[in-house]
């Protein structure tokens, strides 16, 4: 058979090539079913009753991992392979499938501690919750802010904790491997 012309017929353990067209016209035969996207770093599609949805899983030093991308209809499959892509990355090292982190953002840990709670998201957490946060990031990471004297006492007292304090450093700044380290 000559190599310019594909075989009429494709062998059982070939697994067939997805265009992004052929994707969104898979259609729901009575069962959910599952089809992997050959070279998508774990990249599939799951034709349900409800749709149609990118996903993707890996299993990495004996963990499983899985992570809903998307709609194929909200979703490109140049997208959903350049997002499989960065899951794996990080599972190889070690990282959750989603971590990202903005290395452009100039933030400090004192500007997001502040921001985090003065957002509506903080304000809706338990009181309980609330206070031991603060508790905990004024004591070992950020400066407090509105401490009361008894605090403010005892945050003096511990002048070996505040040396420690990350509250100066940009978020930027921070690799994986200082991460860890904090």
């Amino acid at each position: 058979m000559h190599d310019d012309f594909a075989p009429l017929f494709a062998p059982h353990f070939m697994k067939r090539r997805w265009s992004e067209v052929a994707i969104k016209r898979k259609k729901f035969d009575g069962k959910a079913m599952d089809f992997t996207i050959q070279g998508g770093h774990g990249l599939f599609f799951r034709v349900e009753e409800r749709g149609t949805y990118y996903k993707w899983r890996k299993m990495h030093a004996g963990r499983n991992h899985r992570a809903h991308i998307g709609s194929v209809h909200e979703v490109g499959l140049s997208e959903a392979l350049d997002t499989a892509q960065k899951f794996s990355k990080n599972v190889r090292e070690g990282l959750p499938p989603r971590f990202s982190l903005n290395a452009n953002s100039g933030l400090t840990f004192q500007q997001l501690y502040e921001a985090y709670t003065s957002s509506q998201e903080f304000n809706a957490r338990s009181p309980n919750y609330r206070e031991q946060f603060k508790l905990r990031m004024e004591k070992f990471a950020v400066e407090g802010s509105n401490l009361t004297a008894a605090r403010q006492s005892k945050s003096n007292s511990r002048q070996e904790l505040n040396r420690n304090k990350i509250s100066a450093v940009s978020v930027d700044r921070i690799d994986q491997h200082i991460g860890r380290q904090l």
